[in-house]
């Protein structure tokens, strides 16, 4: 089964998340990803810069 849980800021996604953790399912943090491949001198944080230059 594949489930996505969605929701704004303190809906308690995480919460869920960490139920579902406890029960043995896998769980992918799409936010911690999306922060990783943006880091210094990543291959999409060098296209950021190129795109929108060093100050951003």
């Amino acid at each position: 089964m594949i489930a996505g849980l969605t929701g704004s800021i303190g809906s308690g996604k995480t919460t869920v998340a960490g139920f579902f953790k406890e029960l043995g399912a896998s769980i992918i943090d799409w936010d911690v990803l999306a922060q990783e491949i943006v880091l210094p001198h990543r291959k999409a944080w060098k296209g950021i810069v190129e795109y929108f230059g060093p100050r951003f």
